[in-house]
């Protein structure tokens, strides 16, 4: 599970196209720590975490495995959940006027 997790945390770093050492001068920690946390010689803490999530890491990513969707897709989704909904109520009416 760690290398999992350790794996995950080196690849949202690759994605925001930093090096350890940006990533770890941004949440606030050494070089070193950074690259603990990448090869598994350390856990990260809640800090680090929450430090990562501030400077765009998926957090859910690394912990889960799921990536997290960006705020306009979700809004889009729920959205597309409002119009079903309308679409079904309308369906539910032309069926009662049958």
């Amino acid at each position: 599970m760690l290398q999992l997790i350790c794996k995950r945390l080196q690849n949202e770093r690759v994605k925001l196209k930093m090096t350890q050492e940006e990533l770890a001068n941004k949440v606030g920690i050494t070089s070193k720590s950074q690259s603990n946390y990448e090869l598994g010689k350390r856990y990260p803490d809640a800090k680090y975490l929450a430090g990562a999530a501030q400077s765009g890491v998926d957090i859910n990513y690394v912990v889960t495995g799921s990536h997290c969707l960006p705020e306009e897709k979700m809004q889009t989704v729920v959205e597309l959940e409002e119009k079903l909904k309308e679409v079904m109520a309308l369906l539910e009416v032309l069926k009662g006027n049958q």
